[in-house]
């Protein structure tokens, strides 16, 4: 949520604003010993959440990926305002 009204700081007007956004990340998670099945089940999961959100999966940078010790993430992103 943006604030368009002008601000009073120490005394001198401003037209800065101030906005919050939140990051929410969906994380689709194989184990490090997981198959190529269960790694397209969390895609499908991951594609799946991406859409319900909005997001164009069309282009390769719907989602990211994120490897852990012993497990490897898809990671899709939400953004909040607010």
């Amino acid at each position: 949520m943006f604030s368009r009204a002008p601000f009073r700081h120490n005394g001198a007007m401003t037209q800065a604003t101030h906005s919050q956004i939140t990051i929410v990340e969906h994380l689709f998670t194989v184990p490090e010993k997981g198959d190529m099945k269960d790694l397209g089940i969390a895609i499908s999961w991951a594609r799946s959440k991406a859409e319900e959100l909005g997001i164009d999966t069309s282009y390769d940078d719907w989602a990211s990926f994120r490897l852990g010790d012993e497990d490897f993430s898809i990671v899709v992103k939400e953004r909040r305002s607010g």
